[in-house]
């Protein structure tokens, strides 16, 4: 009896937290429904790649199917901050339609190898290593036309879309003699080859992603609202025409939003 009844005393502290929580949240919703706020997010940029070089910027050439070539660029990771505004408008106490604007990096540094036979100056042959480096630094003015609809107290769930404009964009890349320690690529021993550098070749400059998160309204007052968040964009254009490579990103970050 004792345990039904402090299991009762539990049910009903809880219900009364959540009404008080959900009469907070219904206070702290402006009255025209319409609110500003800003934004501020870590992204962590999921490269999702398999390709063996960008057009017209050969990093190994002539390429005959040999098994010595460099294997394709596979994917890549970064991290970048993303900064932006947003407005939102309830269409009732729990939906709410909003737009985004952001700005954010998407660096990359892709690596591959392969190992070959070269000869020496004696006339004998040894294994070669070499490491093949792409870096790439891309940023976007990114667009988001997001839905959200208050699953619980303050929880929100939001879909909707990413449209991203690349602002800016360049490359690096190199071939780079990993082993043996001595010798060179040329008389002068260089250690390095096929370096090049500048804009992206062939870049698609507007990205169109699928996007979905989580967000939790905290009210700080009658008029504003902090919002932890999480978001997944799921890319679905290419980064550069023909080359299989998308981005991805895992955002997590706060929204702060005050009603008019």
């Amino acid at each position: 009896m004792k345990h039904i009844f402090s299991l009762l005393v539990v049910l009903v502290s809880a219900w009364n937290l959540a009404i008080s929580q959900e009469q907070q949240q219904q206070s702290s919703s402006p009255k025209s429904g319409l609110s500003l706020g800003v934004l501020a997010a870590y992204n962590l940029n999921l490269h999702s790649a398999s390709f063996l070089e960008l057009p017209a910027a050969p990093i190994f050439a002539p390429r005959t199917g040999a098994n010595y070539e460099p294997a394709a660029f596979t994917g890549s990771n970064s991290g970048s901050v993303a900064l932006g505004a947003l407005v939102m408008y309830n269409l009732s106490e729990e939906m709410a339609i909003s737009l985004r604007l952001s700005y954010a990096g998407h660096d990359a540094a892709f690596r591959t190898t392969s190992t070959y036979a070269i000869g020496r100056v004696d006339g004998s042959t040894t294994d070669a290593t070499s490491e093949y480096t792409l870096n790439t630094a891309l940023a976007t003015v990114s667009a988001e036309p997001l839905f959200s609809y208050r699953i619980f107290g303050g929880l929100q769930a939001y879909v909707g879309a990413r449209v991203s404009f690349v602002a800016t964009n360049s490359f690096d890349q190199k071939e780079t003699l990993i082993s043996p320690s001595d010798g060179g690529f040329d008389a002068m021993r260089n250690r390095s080859r096929n370096i090049q550098q500048g804009a992206i070749p062939q870049l698609q400059t507007l990205w169109i992603s699928g996007v979905a998160g989580l967000g939790y309204d905290i009210p700080l007052g009658s008029n504003l609202i902090l919002s932890p968040e999480v978001f997944y964009s799921l890319g679905l254009t290419q980064v550069v025409q023909n080359v299989n490579w998308n981005i991805h990103t895992l955002r997590g970050g706060i929204s702060v939003r005050f009603g008019l």
